[in-house]
């Protein structure tokens, strides 16, 4: 039996990182030496003290199971402390939401946050991540350009009124994988 894919996915480019990783497996298979930039998987072993810290925390029950939904308490405040010491920034428990990874989130995101035909903002170049959520969600991206002469930073000035009135998300982060646009 073949299982045919939805409409929507089947209008999806596929997967980037599988296709990226196909055309670094054939050149290297013809023997071009590649910088690997893609994920950002690590190229050196685990610190041993994480390994410790790993170990211990995977023998101790109360970590065995599920985590809560949404993350525990204990992590969110973390954060909040992490981000209230480093930028200034003041969150509560509700905005933050752990996820098992960025993809996942950035996925999740759009498809919770925007309706068909709205816009979401991107910064070119970008994280080839933030289009699959905004293409589920059945939104439209509009390109930041992120040039020199803006230290690198968007320019809302850069777009219509009409534009910026159907924007619903806008993705902004650093630091950012811009590797996509450059393979």
């Amino acid at each position: 039996m073949k299982i045919k894919a939805s409409e929507r996915m089947g209008s999806s480019d596929g997967h980037f990182l599988a296709s990226q990783q196909e055309a670094i497996k054939k050149l290297t298979t013809a023997g071009h030496n590649v910088i690997n930039l893609e994920r950002g998987n690590p190229d050196l072993p685990t610190f041993p003290s994480i390994l410790k810290a790993f170990e211990k925390a995977a023998l101790n029950p109360i970590n065995h199971g599920y985590p809560p939904y949404g993350g525990k308490d204990s992590l969110k405040k973390a954060i909040i402390s992490f981000y209230q010491q480093e930028y200034g920034a003041s969150l509560t428990m509700d905005e933050i939401t752990i996820f098992s990874g960025s993809l996942s989130a950035l996925t999740a995101l759009p498809m919770a946050l925007v309706n068909p035909g709205e816009a979401v903002l991107t910064p070119n170049p970008s994280f080839f991540g933030y289009q699959t959520g905004i293409h589920m969600a059945g939104g439209k991206s509009i390109s930041m350009d992120l040039k020199e002469e803006n230290n690198y930073l968007p320019n809302l000035d850069d777009f219509t009124s009409e534009n910026l009135e159907q924007t619903k998300l806008m993705f902004l982060n650093y630091p950012h994988n811009p590797t996509n646009d450059l393979c």
